[in-house]
């Protein structure tokens, strides 16, 4: 064999034993961590994304309620660490209370604040809280809430929206500019300011005469004197400086009930533990409403007693007047009934009734 054929022998040798060893290497297990040691650490899962809602509100954002429902939105998302974030918007930015209920109906936004009165576009039954000496006093709306609410909740699933808390908005009162109202005959012949068909026809059946006036017209319409006065919340009379144009104020004739509601569908959207915490909360924040209703409420008595010449109606003088009313609390009850809520009707007018 020649020197060129070994030479090239040895090479080839040389390739195949590193091939092999090459082989071998790779066929080795991955060394096993010394013990106590941590292996790789992987990285983290992307954080869960947060659900916005929007919660629409015809008050403005200084408003004693308006302060309450911005707790409830702030501690939703607290108790929920951020998954789910409330956004307010006060003062109709985004709907009026006329708008609201057909707003969240439709999803166009997810949860209102809204008159409970305003309802009674979806049924009669839903006209009780514009209605005189039904819920007269707080006494009586403590004594029949759980009937309020399991009637609002009723009417809400109706109508695609989830019940979340009711509102006792405050005291509605009667503020005159022609003369004192002590009692049910001073009411004869006084041209004053509603808001819907309750309020109407309760001051039709006292005897004053019911006028329908938008809200920002009613300074003027009492100081030029179309009308003598209006029917109104406390809150309202006082925010709107009605005592300005008028001397007498008699109180109170019925508190308001509010809601606030959420889209069913978005809420159904919700995991179990977030519906849970939005369902707590709002039991918290009706809670807290109706110490703040108290609050502004006195504030209100007191501003109007400095102002004006003021009765405040006691329990037996509210007996009085509401056996007045009874005509037109039937008759409610039986434009209910018409549509299907007689029952429910007649539910609240027990509570009512067995409350005062």
């Amino acid at each position: 064999m020649n020197k060129s054929i070994r030479s090239l022998l040895f090479v080839g040798l040389g390739v195949i034993v590193a091939a092999g060893l090459l082989l071998v290497s790779c066929s080795k297990p991955a060394p096993t961590p010394a013990p106590g040691a941590s292996p790789a650490a992987k990285p983290p899962a992307p954080a869960a994304k947060a659900i916005k809602m929007r919660l629409a509100s015809g008050l403005v954002a200084t408003h004693g309620t308006s302060k309450v429902v911005q707790w409830f939105a702030d501690e939703v998302g607290k108790r929920s660490e951020g998954k789910l974030v409330i956004e307010t918007y006060h003062g109709g930015q985004l709907f009026t209370h006329e708008q609201v209920i057909d707003a969240v109906k439709s999803n166009s936004v997810e949860l209102a604040l809204s008159p409970g009165g305003h309802w009674n576009v979806l049924t009669p039954l839903m006209e009780f809280p514009n209605i005189f000496f039904l819920t007269d006093s707080e006494k009586t709306f403590l004594g029949s809430r759980d009937t309020i609410r399991e009637v609002m909740t009723q009417v809400d699933a109706e109508n695609g929206i989830k019940f979340l808390y009711c509102i006792p908005y405050g005291e509605v009162g009667m503020v005159n500019s022609k003369r004192p109202v002590n009692t049910i005959d001073d009411m004869k012949g006084l041209k004053l300011r509603g808001v819907s068909k309750g309020a109407f026809d309760s001051i039709e059946i006292l005897g004053a005469v019911p006028y329908d006036f938008p809200t920002p017209e009613v300074y003027d319409a009492v100081a030029k004197g179309a009308i003598d006065g209006v029917a109104s919340g406390t809150e309202t009379i006082t925010a709107r400086k009605w005592y300005e144009t008028t001397k007498y104020a008699i109180l109170p004739f019925n508190i308001s009930t509010w809601q606030v509601f959420v889209n069913m569908q978005a809420y159904n959207s919700l995991s179990k533990d977030i519906q849970d915490i939005m369902v707590q909360v709002a039991k918290e924040a009706e809670d807290k409403q109706i110490e703040a209703r108290r609050a502004y409420d006195e504030v209100n008595r007191k501003l109007l007693a400095e102002k004006q010449t003021t009765k405040v109606l006691t329990a037996e003088e509210s007996k009085v007047w509401a056996a007045k009313l009874k005509p037109v609390h039937d008759n409610w009850v039986k434009s209910a009934a018409a549509k299907g809520h007689g029952a429910l009707a007649q539910k609240l007018f027990d509570a009512f009734a067995k409350a005062r």
